[in-house]
């Protein structure tokens, strides 16, 4: 995805973000595009709650390209590289107008994962639209997704707001002791397998959980609920820079939204706060990420690689002991001799010898 574009073309782009006006941005599992009318009705709700960006996810759509409704929406999307795959995953951007002349370039990157550039007031923004999977999945699907989600955050430009959204499949519960940077105290239900990733990940690259730390009523907070109405969790979630904390707003679940879904539109409110939010956190020189460590493969790999990097700092502590003992012993050795102590010369001598082999 293109980082950077002229003088010219940046002064023809309008702006995402800003300080002055609120923008709406969304994200929506909505099941599935592939079926006729279907992008109609979500644009339909995506003018209704009056937003410039919505994230897709589960829209079932193979290959990836850009499109334009008749009402005037665009929508960028990203799925199965082969035309011919089953119709399913797949993630989409649809944008209003406005959001559509203000984005400079954009990256179909997998059937999980699209990313966007927009220019805004004073900062640009990465947006990255995901679709995880779920939390039954095998270790190495979401190795997978997390490791090109990373890359993907790794590419962009550090300067930019970043903006993680779509189905994550991740509860990460209201317990924040351990992740009060990331996660706020009002989320739902208990953290599980996925949600410990998500939030590790977020904690990484300093992105905060946007629908943990607005107090709503839980049914504004919970945006999927089962078939037979009996189970309501929050795992559709809206994460942005943790130092434009201040620039978030709102996030809440919008349950008058309808797409025949079982997920809630998630909607956040963001309004640019150009003096960027700056928390009681010291930041690290290095980061580590321990979350790859959870998959055995990588664990291995890890293992393996401390091993090595430990013999070889034991052998190299070894033969500065050993040298520093031989320069040690040769300067008693000669003190001795200046002093004509023999028999401490041929102790010397022989601690020497048996220190070389």
């Amino acid at each position: 995805m293109p980082t950077s574009e002229s003088l010219t073309e940046a002064s023809l782009l309008t702006n995402l973000l800003t300080p002055k006006t609120k923008t709406r941005l969304g994200t929506w599992n909505i099941r599935t595009l592939y079926e006729s009318s279907r992008s109609a009705q979500v644009a339909k709700e995506m003018r209704r709650y009056k937003l410039k960006v919505l994230g897709l996810s589960e829209t079932r759509w193979n290959g990836s390209g850009q499109t334009r409704l008749v009402s005037g929406e665009t929508v960028i999307y990203s799925g199965h590289e082969d035309e011919d795959h089953e119709h399913t995953q797949g993630v989409a951007i649809m944008m209003s107008r406005e959001a559509t002349d203000a984005l400079i370039a954009w990256e179909p990157v997998s059937p999980r994962l699209i990313a966007a550039r927009f220019n805004a007031k004073g900062r640009k923004t990465t947006l990255i639209q995901c679709y995880a999977p779920t939390n039954a999945a095998t270790d190495e699907e979401k190795e997978d997704f997390y490791s090109a989600l990373q890359a993907q955050i790794d590419k962009s430009p550090k300067r930019d707001i970043k903006i993680v959204m779509g189905d994550m499949n991740a509860k990460v519960g209201t317990e924040n002791k351990e992740r009060g940077l990331t996660v706020g105290k009002n989320g739902i239900g208990i953290i599980n397998e996925n949600g410990e990733l998500f939030a590790d990940f977020c904690a990484f690259n300093n992105l905060i959980i946007g629908g943990t730390i607005f107090a709503h009523k839980d049914i504004h907070k919970t945006t999927w609920t089962s078939p037979d109405g009996k189970t309501k969790n929050q795992i559709d979630h809206i994460t942005v820079s943790r130092k434009w904390r201040r620039s978030l707003m709102d996030v809440r679940a919008k349950r008058g939204a309808d797409a025949a879904s079982d997920h809630q539109l998630v909607v956040a409110i963001l309004k640019l706060k150009l003096k960027s939010y700056r928390d009681r956190a010291d930041k690290p020189h290095f980061k580590f990420n321990t979350t790859y460590l959870r998959f055995p493969k990588i664990k291995e790999d890890f293992n393996c690689a401390v091993k090595k990097i430990v013999n070889r700092m034991v052998r190299k502590s070894a033969k500065e002991d050993k040298r520093q003992f031989i320069q040690e012993m040769i300067e008693e050795a000669e003190t001795a001799a200046r002093q004509g102590k023999m028999k401490r010369l041929y102790e010397i001598n022989q601690d020497t010898i048996r220190q070389e082999h």
